[in-house]
């Protein structure tokens, strides 16, 4: 009998005290990741003005930059948009060497590291594998991991504008190197674009930059598209002008992709 009380009062103790622990881990986990991210906000600000302006910033902002993104990691380590804010940042390490030497790729197998500890952390974020596919395309690996960040990509960010035409400048731009299915991966992608309006003149725009209009006519559907693509095939002046336009767009867009 004793101890049938105290076994009842033992339960009671227990699920008394679950509901506060749950709560101060809640807390505490809040905490957290409000502290990480406070202490991430000021290099998140540098690396989108780098982005901005299209340079990155002196030795010394860029060491600041990373001595608070690694230590809003230490805080935060499970967080992948602080890992993938350590890709970019070696990123644009990187991208300011003056030339491809030991510093430069150095670098961008940082960069590698930190994007893809992002896609783990976040399986389904198609931002972070774009990241990771492009970083290893830089770094002259083009390869099995490559292929497979790149069908991620299409594959998470499918309904994304911005994430599928960074997919389709990086995958067309080494077709020939594509294994089968990834390559079917892209026309299905651009077969479902297709439907979307005002997409036309964007896949085209690409299918330009690397000679891939023949391709791109076999895939497209709808006389309307069609007519698009044949037009700009017969005339040379259209394709110098998306020519233009594709370069003008990359040079003073102003965007990061979250």
């Amino acid at each position: 009998m004793q101890e049938d009380v105290e076994n009842k009062n033992y339960r009671k103790l227990l699920f008394g005290y679950l509901p506060l622990s749950f709560f101060l881990l809640f807390v505490a986990i809040t905490l957290v990741y409000l502290t990480s991210n406070l202490v991430a906000h000021e290099p998140r600000v540098s690396l989108n003005e780098w982005a901005c302006y299209g340079e990155l910033g002196d030795e010394k902002s860029w060491n600041e930059a990373l001595e608070g993104l690694l230590l809003a990691k230490k805080l935060d380590p499970w967080n992948a948009d602080i890992a993938y804010d350590l890709g970019r940042l070696y990123e644009w390490k990187a991208v300011g060497g003056s030339a491809w030497n030991a510093s430069v790729k150095s670098s961008r197998q940082d960069a590698l590291q930190y994007f893809k500890n992002a896609a783990d952390l976040r399986p389904t974020w198609a931002v972070a594998w774009v990241s990771y596919a492009q970083s290893r395309m830089l770094n002259r690996n083009i390869d099995q991991d490559t292929f497979n960040a790149l069908s991620k990509g299409f594959e998470y960010g499918r309904w994304q504008i911005d994430i599928q035409q960074k997919l389709l400048w990086l995958s067309i731009g080494i077709w020939d190197k594509l294994p089968e299915r990834l390559q079917q991966q892209v026309r299905e992608q651009i077969a479902l674009l297709l439907e979307r309006d005002n997409t036309i003149k964007m896949v085209t725009k690409i299918a330009v930059r690397f000679q891939w209009l023949d391709e791109l006519m076999n895939i497209a559907k709808g006389e309307k598209n069609r007519d698009y693509i044949s037009r700009v095939i017969e005339n040379d002046s259209i394709k110098k002008s998306l020519l233009s336009q594709q370069a003008t767009e990359d040079k003073f867009t102003c965007q990061v992709l979250s």
